[in-house]
């Protein structure tokens, strides 16, 4: 028996590293809900999203299960029911995960373009309660999809021996979820494909009218990076898949990667521009801030300094230059004039005086 053994141990990890991101984009969401990056992106529809990336992430919990611990061969016959409830929760996780992730995206862009794209300038109110109203049909939509599925013609796990000795004893097998073509499981999952590539088709429209409103208000751009990324990822490994059907490693691996991708371009284009803006971009205008106002104190001392030195050298200039007890003024003619002791012609005072006058 073929089992998928390291493949399914590479699920798990990936399950738990995708896990991990989302759950820390969550608390992230949570710690930081009333910041402007934040509340422009709506709060709770950015918790929404990444409950949706989680479900679709958990879908690699269910397709690692074989029938490893089946000790009747019940899977030869498609009757192992924990390999058979595998398969459908595959099913179940990843559409739901889908809707719940990219439709609260599509629908609050909707009401963003309604808003902005308003040349008479009327009274629009879009209220969150309208919105979940319209995520609730889309969930709706998809569960009348899904409940027929799961009741009509559920996937089931089946072992198929692909070798057998001369006697006719098999010696090699592969055990993996069958969809037979034609089958009512076909027809049920080329519905849901078409629906959900109408989903992103729309939600390019939406990106597209949208495209000059400011990104804080609505991730147009980064959505539609996200959405071309998981088209360009569907269009490549829907056929390799399907080319591997019947290889259970390697249609695993294929499925490992894709979910990876999707959902990690998600988290990334949603999550680490608004990170980036609020933990750095913030912290580097605090700091502009903080050094614009040591500027502006610098540039006061300084002036303030010239401003003192420049009155004192003032004073300095409007002193009056006082004698001492050595010196004399002519008293009554002009009392500024400074009178030697003795003058440099050995004349003295008195004779100095009748020199002047």
């Amino acid at each position: 028996k073929q089992f998928l053994g390291s493949a399914a141990i590479t699920s798990y990890i990936v399950y738990v590293l995708l896990g991990g991101v989302t759950i820390f984009c969550f608390i992230w969401t949570i710690l930081n809900r009333n910041y402007k990056v934040v509340v422009a992106s709506q709060f709770e529809f950015l918790v929404l999203i990444t409950f949706g990336v989680f479900i679709s992430v958990t879908t690699l919990v269910p397709l690692a299960v074989d029938d490893e611990n089946d000790q009747d061969g019940l899977a030869y016959y498609g009757e192992y029911e924990p390999a058979n409830t595998a398969c459908m929760a595959s099913v179940w996780l990843y559409n739901l995960g889908f809707v719940i992730t990219f439709v609260p995206l599509f629908v609050k862009m909707w009401r963003v373009n309604k808003l902005f794209n308003n040349p008479k300038l009327k009274r629009i109110v879009i209220s969150n309660k309208l919105l979940f109203k319209i995520i609730l049909v889309f969930l709706v939509v998809e569960f009348a999809i899904l409940i027929p599925w799961q009741v009509v013609y559920p996937v089931r796990f089946i072992r198929k021996v692909t070798q057998r000795d001369l006697f006719g004893f098999p010696i090699a097998s592969v055990g993996y979820c069958r969809y037979d073509m034609g089958s009512p499981s076909v027809i049920f999952l080329s519905v849901l494909l078409t629906l959900h590539l109408v989903y992103l088709i729309v939600g390019c429209f939406l990106c597209y009218f949208g495209r000059h409103i400011e990104t804080k208000y609505q991730e147009g751009k980064y959505v539609t990076i996200a959405i071309i990324t998981y088209i360009q990822v569907l269009a490549v490994s829907i056929p390799v898949v399907v080319l591997s059907y019947g290889e259970p490693v390697t249609s695993l691996i294929i499925r490992i990667i894709v979910i990876f991708l999707n959902n990690m371009t998600v988290l990334c284009c949603l999550f680490w521009p608004k990170m980036y803006m609020l933990n750095f971009l913030q912290r580097t205008h605090s700091s502009n801030l903080e050094s614009i106002r040591h500027g502006k104190s610098s540039t006061k001392n300084i002036s303030k300094s010239k401003r003192e030195s420049h009155h004192n050298d003032s004073n300095n200039k409007n002193e009056v230059i006082r004698p001492d007890h050595d010196t004399v003024t002519n008293g009554n003619k002009n009392p500024n004039t400074i009178l030697p002791q003795k003058s440099d012609s050995g004349l003295n005072r008195e004779e100095y005086q009748i020199h002047l006058s």
